[in-house]
């Protein structure tokens, strides 16, 4: 024989509403706050990658500079400035002669 189902009474039907309703409210509640946690997280990466881009483009322009400032001291008149600045003495030239003797035999 088949078996006969239990009739739910008015009560029993309430308490399976609530919870059927409790589920759906704590699953959409945790979806929202798992949501704004991701949202969160994206943002400050978002944030980290703006300010190292702005800082790789800071030391891109300072390098750039000082490797101008590299070349220009590498200029003669530039290393004669800085010697002087710096208190140190030309040096003078050394003259060298050189005597040839040819003797006609």
């Amino acid at each position: 024989m088949a078996k006969r189902r239990k009739k739910l009474t008015i009560i029993e039907i309430e308490k399976r509403e609530n919870y059927k309703w409790g589920i759906m409210f704590f699953s959409t509640l945790i979806t929202i706050i798992t949501y704004l946690a991701i949202f969160a997280e994206m943002d400050k990466t978002q944030s980290h990658i703006i300010i190292q881009k702005e800082t790789r483009s800071l030391l891109k322009e300072e390098l750039i500079l000082t490797s101008n400032q590299v070349e220009n001291l590498k200029r003669p008149d530039q290393l004669s400035k800085r010697a002087k600045k710096i208190g140190l003495i030309d040096s003078t030239p050394e003259t060298i002669t050189i005597n040839l003797n040819k003797k006609n035999d």
